[in-house]
């Protein structure tokens, strides 16, 4: 759907922690506007600067709510899909 950048890096340390939060508010309104059902962040540090905190693989209890009010935005968590992230191995990110 989109990144919480719009620079591309090869690294996301390549990207300044205010550069990353600035896009939090635009994620949000997209979710708002767009409503899908379930967005799913590629990787946890991701979702951790959006939420603010830590977080756990999987679905995660914070939801978006829509902008119309009929609904929300479930927010899902799932390992990162880069080679250099080692803490996950396969096995791990199928499951």
């Amino acid at each position: 759907m989109t990144n919480l950048t719009n620079r591309a890096s090869r690294r996301a340390n390549d990207l300044t922690m205010e550069e990353q939060r600035k896009g939090i508010p635009t994620l949000t309104a997209k979710f708002r506007h767009y409503r899908p059902r379930v967005a799913c962040f590629v990787g946890k540090g991701m979702y951790e600067i959006y939420n603010g905190g830590k977080c756990m693989l999987g679905l995660q209890e914070k939801t978006v709510p829509w902008d119309n009010g009929q609904g929300v935005t479930r927010l899902f968590v799932m390992p990162s899909t880069s080679g250099i992230v080692s803490a996950y191995q396969k096995p791990d990110k199928l499951k």
